[in-house]
């Protein structure tokens, strides 16, 4: 049942948490040690956002990191959206939030249906494909549990990680197809009410934020087209786009 899932988890949100403390520590030692050795006659060197560490405990945090992701899909599927969120959270907050490590150069997609749709040449590459599974699998569970703008944010920011990864500007598209989907134009009461608000406070009107959130789909769309191979991945995101260009012509 749902408490046995949910007691099953519990080993990898304690990981997950460990691995966010551990993080945490790192950055303040690594802060502390650097600011203590700067000096007037020399500039400060750049804020690293990981430690200096050999690549093989780089890859080594990679691996632990896509396997607690793992352990969050898992948990999405069985529908433990507040257990998967707990093992993100804790991801993502912690480890993930110091990484600024895109991808190497020459790294391609080789399709859309997870993590392993990228050839990792290198092991600072392989830790932000770690991070960025992290990310996708949260905005997959952020619009499960209708937090759709929360879902787009972590795409966007799986998207800097590593823009060759078509499955992020996908699952970014739907988002925002989802996000015009629940744009009220017109209509009395809070429809009304909303659309005066927004104009009040200068925010664009609703069928403006409407046209953007689609176009913005239709872009994100093409881009995952253009880094997939020729297939069936290729043919159902190029089908998502063909849908949303009749959905905002109609809607004109």
């Amino acid at each position: 049942g749902s408490g046995s899932a949910a007691a099953q988890l519990a080993p990898a949100i304690a990981a997950a948490a460990g691995l966010a403390r551990d993080a945490a520590g790192a950055a303040s030692s690594s802060s502390s040690s650097s600011s203590s050795s700067s000096s007037l006659s020399s500039p400060p060197a750049p804020r690293q956002l990981l430690p200096p560490a050999p690549l093989l405990a780089r890859a080594a945090l990679g691996q632990r990191i896509t396997d607690l992701t793992s352990a969050a899909v898992g948990a999405i599927n069985a529908d433990e959206l507040g257990a998967a969120l707990a093992i993100l959270d804790a991801l993502i907050e912690g480890p993930v939030a110091q990484l600024a490590l895109p991808l190497a150069a020459g790294t391609t997609a080789t399709g859309g249906g997870g993590s392993e749709a990228f050839a990792a040449p290198s092991s600072a590459s392989a830790l932000a494909i770690a991070a960025t599974g992290a990310r996708v699998a949260r905005g997959t569970a952020r619009a499960l549990m209708r937090d759709v703008r929360g879902a787009v944010d972590d795409f966007t920011a799986a998207i800097r990680l590593a823009p060759g990864y078509a499955d992020s500007w996908k699952r970014r598209a739907q988002a925002r197809a989802a996000l015009a989907s629940g744009i009220r134009l017109n209509g009395g009461g809070g429809a009304g009410r909303e659309e005066r608000e927004r104009r009040g406070n200068g925010a664009p009107s609703s069928a403006e934020e409407r046209e953007r959130l689609l176009g913005g789909a239709l872009g994100d769309l093409a881009q995952a087209a253009r880094l997939l191979p020729r297939g069936p991945a290729r043919a159902d995101v190029l089908g998502e786009r063909a849908a949303i260009h009749r959905r905002r012509r109609d809607l004109r």
